[in-house]
C-alpha cells in the first residue's frame, strides 16, 4: 500500500470513528454497496483499532 492510501485510510477511519453508531452503520452499509464486503470489512477493522488506540491513550 502507497503512502497516500494509508493516509487516505487513517483520515477516513478518524472521520468515521467521530460518528454517532446509527451514523456510523449507515456509512458501513454505503462502503458495503458502492465498494464491497473487503474493503468494508477493512474500514470497520481500521476504525476498531484506531478506537482501541485512543482508549489506550485516554487510560494513561
Amino acid at each position: 500500500m502507497n503512502d497516500s492510501e494509508q493516509h487516505r485510510r487513517e483520515c477516513e477511519a478518524r472521520y468515521v470513528m467521530k460518528m454517532d453508531d446509527t451514523r456510523r452503520q449507515t456509512y458501513y452499509e454505503g462502503v458495503l454497496k458502492h465498494r464491497g464486503k473487503a474493503k468494508a470489512n477493512e474500514l470497520i477493522d481500521d476504525v476498531n483499532a484506531m478506537r482501541k488506540i485512543m482508549k489506550e491513550v485516554e487510560s494513561v
